[in-house]
C-alpha cells in the first residue's frame, strides 16, 4: 500500500474520511471502538507537539535502529494490537473531530514554520519531524484499514 505524504491535503482527506465513520462500525481487528478512533488520533497528534506530556522510552537498540527504520520507511507494516501505554487517557473522550482538525492544522503550521520540535517516539526514539510525518502517515493508514475507511 502506498503511504501518502502527511501534508495539508492528506489532513483534509483524513477529516473527510473520518466523517464517514459510523459510530457502530466494528474494527477488522483489535478492541478499539469506532468512537475511540478520533480521540486516539487526536492524542497522538497532541503528544507529538508536546501537548500530552512525555512518555518514557520503552524501546531498545532493535526498536530504535532496526524496527523503527523498517516501519517508518514503509518496509514493514505497523503491527496490529500494539499499545504504547493506556489506550486512552481519562480526558480523551472529550476530543471531537473538530479537535483533531485543529490539532492537524497546528501540526502542519508548526512544520511549515519550523517551530515543531517533536517529542521522541516511545519505541523508536528521536525520529524528528520527518520521522513523525512518516509515523503519522502510517498510523492513520493503519487505523483506516482497521475500520475500512
Amino acid at each position: 500500500m502506498k503511504i501518502r505524504d502527511f501534508d495539508r491535503d492528506y489532513a483534509e482527506d483524513i477529516i473527510g474520511r473520518l466523517k464517514t465513520l459510523p459510530p457502530d462500525r466494528k474494527p477488522n481487528w483489535g478492541k478499539m471502538a469506532a468512537t475511540d478512533l478520533v480521540p486516539h488520533l487526536t492524542q497522538t497528534m497532541l503528544y507529538t507537539m508536546g501537548r500530552r506530556g512525555k512518555k518514557p522510552f520503552i524501546g531498545n537498540w532493535v526498536t530504535r535502529y532496526i524496527a523503527g527504520p523498517l516501519v517508518l520507511g514503509g518496509w514493514v507494516p505497523m503491527l496490529k494490537n500494539v499499545q504504547l501505554g493506556p489506550a486512552a487517557a481519562p480526558d480523551a473522550t472529550h476530543y471531537t473531530l473538530e479537535d483533531l482538525q485543529a490539532a492537524l492544522q497546528d501540526y502542519m503550521s508548526a512544520v511549515e514554520t519550523g517551530a515543531l520540535h517533536p517529542e521522541p517516539h516511545p519505541l523508536f526514539g528521536d525520529i524528528g519531524v520527518d520521522g513523525w510525518a512518516a509515523m503519522h502517515s502510517r498510523h492513520f493508514a493503519h487505523h483506516f484499514k482497521q475500520f475500512n475507511l
